[in-house]
C-alpha cells in the first residue's frame, strides 16, 4: 500500500515539477528540491535523461514502500513510523543541499546555458518533461 501511494505521490510531484518549469527552462529550483537524487546524479541534467526519469520516479515509491514497513511493524508502530520519517525527511534535506551545491558548481563551471524554444519541443508532454531535467 505505501509503494503505491509512494507512485501517485512521485507522478503528481514529478508533474508539479514539469509544470513549474514549463515556461522557463531555466527554473529548476522546486525539481531540484523534489528531486535531489537525480541532480546529484547528474548536474547538468542533460547527460542521462532516461536514468534521471528512472530515478526521479523511483524515489518516492521507496520512500511509501519504507513508510509501509515502518507501520506494519507491531512493536511501537508509531514510534518506528516517526523515527523513519525523520531519517528519510533528513536524507532528503541532505540532498537536497547537496543537489543545489552540484548544480551550482556545474552551471558556474561551464558557464553555458542552452537556449530552449517553444517550437523546438513537439507538444506539451515533452516540454514540460525536458523542461523539468533543464538547464
Amino acid at each position: 500500500m505505501g509503494v503505491a501511494i509512494g507512485v501517485a505521490v512521485g507522478f503528481i510531484l514529478l508533474y508539479v515539477a514539469a509544470s513549474a518549469a514549463y515556461d522557463e527552462p531555466s527554473k529548476t529550483a522546486l525539481a531540484e528540491n523534489l528531486f535531489p537524487y537525480a541532480v546529484v546524479l547528474d548536474p547538468s541534467l542533460l547527460k542521462m535523461p532516461w536514468s534521471l526519469l528512472a530515478l526521479s520516479l523511483a524515489q518516492y515509491p521507496l520512500y511509501g514502500g519504507a513508510f509501509g514497513f515502518a507501520w506494519r511493524q507491531n512493536r511501537s508502530r508509531l514510534l518506528v513510523l516517526l523515527l523513519s520519517v525523520a531519517f528519510i525527511v533528513g536524507l532528503h534535506v541532505t540532498f537536497a543541499k547537496s543537489a543545489h551545491i552540484a548544480r551550482f558548481q556545474y552551471v558556474d563551471r561551464s558557464k553555458v546555458v542552452p537556449e530552449f524554444s517553444a517550437r523546438n519541443r513537439t507538444n506539451r508532454w515533452t516540454r514540460a518533461a525536458g523542461a523539468c531535467f533543464s538547464t
